[in-house]
């Protein structure tokens, strides 16, 4: 394999990490730039080695393969692990690239690899494209690789899927996407590869996707989210009826469950302090450490900490800490599983962790009319992200539904609690207006809270 950085290389300490797919190179993604980032792009796959030393120097890793890379990648991926690899997601490829249910079918892969001639290379990247408009724009970038090399690198990727030592599982990845329309990768197979994921997301168009699109809706910009929160500080606590509802629960669920000697806690995303006015008192003699994007100023005795929570926590001692809150603030996370297997290590014996988040059905008109599913996880699936090492003492769920005259009324509430962080999702009045449901005259607006205690095991 070889890798290279594309674009300008600054002092990020954030990596965008892309496995391309058969016979390309790095000018496909040439273009790509992502403020924040480093890019490196891999490709050709006609043997297994990749010197990963370079990813070391990040913090965070956001890891997207692509058709046969997500085969590739998924050879790599024990050694992946090394690093603070964020989020992983496969697009219009399988763990079994070569195969008639899962991947592209033999006799097909086949006839690529006997045939392949420079017209029949064309034919693969007009198929490969979705329409003329996206070919033309494809061949300006085209990778420049001889037959020779193609044809043996179809052969080395056939020859170490038929490897029997070679141990791979699409449960390694967090997400999956398929393109509907992919005339390379059929996508009823895809489907049925990534049937064992509970995060698949289907999108219109070709084998070759909009990278740039992709990338940018799967990983959350916490800058984004910051602004829009803080934007939103002054308006949030008179509109955040909901958020102030769960915060009182949750802390109802927790306060009974405190260890009796805290002397520490954790809160992460504290926003206005809508759960930290609860508990302040009671645990006035612990230390308390507040951890936020956009800091607000709070009138109690507390370390305050800018920054993101998804990565810092990584660098907290382990079982060190007593009680880690959390009020509807995960949602905004790359990878919550990896966050809570982590948080975890930072309990001591007996501490406690307290998640609030919303669930799938969390503001399902939004979802209808944008068509862009909003990622959440069943509560089933927030319980199985529990290590082994603690137990969960509290797992629960409610719906709550408010309800607006207008898609304005909508969007505004949206605006004054800073809940529409999203990229590529248009939130515009325009679109709001027209396709907004309504239910009896009413614009509704569904909230879905979730509710997850853990402890710590004394005898881990």
């Amino acid at each position: 394999m070889k890798q290279i950085f594309v674009g300008d290389i600054g002092s990020n300490d954030k990596l965008i990490l892309v496995f391309a797919g058969w016979g390309m190179d790095e000018r496909v993604f040439s273009r790509l730039s992502f403020a924040g980032y480093d890019m490196m792009v891999v490709w050709d796959y006609r043997n297994a080695d990749l010197d990963l030393s370079a990813l070391g120097a990040y913090r965070e890793i956001y890891l997207f393969a692509w058709s046969f890379g997500v085969f590739a990648a998924s050879l790599k991926m024990k050694e992946l692990e090394r690093f603070r690899i964020m989020l992983r997601v496969a697009i219009n490829g399988s763990v079994t690239p070569v195969d008639d249910l899962t991947g592209i079918p033999e006799a097909i892969f086949q006839g690529t690899l006997n045939g392949l001639d420079e017209r029949n290379l064309a034919k693969f990247y007009r198929r490969m494209c979705f329409d003329a408009q996206e070919y033309k724009q494809f061949v300006e970038m085209a990778p420049q690789r001889d037959i020779a090399e193609l044809k043996s690198e179809l052969r080395a990727i056939y020859d170490m899927s038929r490897d029997e030592s070679v141990n791979v599982s699409p449960l390694a990845w967090d997400r999956a996407v398929i393109s509907d329309g992919d005339r390379i990768f059929p996508s009823d197979n895809l489907v049925r590869s990534w049937m064992s994921l509970s995060r698949v997301r289907h999108i219109p168009g070709g084998h070759l996707p909009d990278f740039s699109k992709i990338i940018e809706q799967e990983i959350i910009d916490k800058e984004l989210v910051a602004a829009r929160f803080a934007g939103s500080a002054a308006t949030y606590d008179g509109a955040a009826e909901i958020q102030g509802a769960m915060a009182e629960k949750l802390w109802r669920l927790v306060e009974p469950r405190i260890p009796g000697s805290a002397e520490s806690l954790l809160e992460i995303g504290y926003g206005t302090g809508l759960l930290t006015k609860l508990y302040c008192r009671r645990l006035s003699g612990a230390r308390i450490t507040l951890w936020d994007l956009a800091p607000q100023k709070l009138e109690i005795e507390a370390e305050t900490v800018k920054g993101d929570a998804e990565a810092m926590i990584a660098d907290v001692g382990d079982r060190t800490v007593d009680i880690i809150l959390s009020a509807a603030t995960v949602q905004w996370f790359n990878n919550l599983p990896r966050f809570i297997s982590i948080a975890a290590t930072k309990l001591k014996r007996g501490g406690i962790m307290a998640i609030s988040t919303f669930g799938p059905q969390n503001m399902a008109e939004i979802t209808e009319l944008t068509k862009m599913p909003l990622r959440y996880y069943t509560l089933e699936e927030l319980k199985g992200m529990v290590p082994k090492s603690c137990a969960t003492i509290v797992a629960e769920e409610e719906k709550a539904v408010m309800e607006f005259k207008s898609p304005r009324e909508v969007m505004m509430h949206l605006r004054n609690t800073g809940v529409n962080a999203l990229r590529h999702v248009d939130l515009g009045y325009a679109s709001m207006a027209v396709g907004y449901p309504r239910v009896d005259g009413m614009c509704r607006l569904t909230y879905h809270p979730q509710y997850i205690i853990i402890k710590r095991k004394d005898d881990e």
